[in-house]
């Protein structure tokens, strides 16, 4: 295809539009945005808050694997992106690196760009840092746990007791 005549993927996620970057703000979410065609990958400013990047940093969908913890959380990620680029998307969780090394995990949607014929030409999504939502759900489990051992002694005890009440009353 001549250049003009190649599908351009819109660089909407650094324009300055307010509601946007509200939402982005507001929610803790990070756009990000990949041109298969011209080999481009924009990240709006919510993203490189989140992932602590410098304003310098030009980011790469190879480069962006760097932001995955590794072993199964960075070869997940790469399966991901790999079926996005195939035509499917994705909502998936993962455990995430800042740019200078600090972990937390993120909520991860993403889907296709497709051109006129259905060729899939980019990939867009968001991401969002749920760390403190991951931390209380841990919480929550344990001591759903830590109740649920208090209420099986609980019950252990009242078995008990009513079996020695039992046996003494039948004594008697």
């Amino acid at each position: 295809l001549k250049k003009e005549e190649q599908p351009h993927i819109s660089n909407s996620l650094t324009s300055d539009n307010f509601y946007y970057k509200e939402i982005a703000r507001l929610t803790g979410s990070g756009g990000w945005k990949v041109d298969l065609i011209n080999k481009t990958t924009v990240l709006d400013p919510e993203a490189r808050s989140i992932l602590n990047i410098p304003k310098n940093y030009i980011a790469s969908l190879n480069s962006l694997s760097q932001f995955y913890v590794a072993g199964e959380h960075r070869e997940k990620a790469m399966a991901v992106f790999k079926s996005c680029e195939n035509g499917l998307s994705f909502n998936t969780t993962s455990k995430m690196l800042t740019y200078d090394g600090s972990s937390f995990w993120a909520r991860a949607i993403g889907k296709p760009i497709f051109d006129s014929q259905r060729n899939v030409i980019g990939l867009q999504g968001i991401f969002q840092d749920i760390t403190d939502e991951t931390k209380k759900e841990r919480n929550l489990k344990s001591s759903l746990r830590t109740i649920a051992s208090h209420n099986e002694r609980l019950m252990n005890f009242a078995n008990m007791i009513t079996h020695n009440v039992h046996s003494q009353a039948s004594n008697l």
